[in-house]
């Protein structure tokens, strides 16, 4: 009797450690997650920006094409 509540002990706490390697290791990849979605937000920031600025540039080009040929 005293052997198998040993083993009933032995099995609760390699229950409980593998419980806690498991929380551990979801906040983990849930930090990991939080981290990849702040670049991937900067990194659209950063590209809309560079969009922004390659059409306004080309509408800037567009209009001074235009006014060079309508001022022959």
């Amino acid at each position: 009797m005293e052997r198998l509540l040993v083993d009933i002990r032995d099995l609760l706490e390699r229950n409980v450690k593998a419980m806690a390697d498991e929380r551990r290791e979801k906040e983990k990849t849930e930090q990991m997650m939080a981290e990849w979605a702040v670049a991937a937000a900067v990194i659209d920031r950063i590209c809309f920006i560079l969009i922004v600025l390659f059409f306004a540039a080309g509408t800037a080009a567009l209009v001074v094409f235009c006014s060079t040929l309508s001022s022959r």
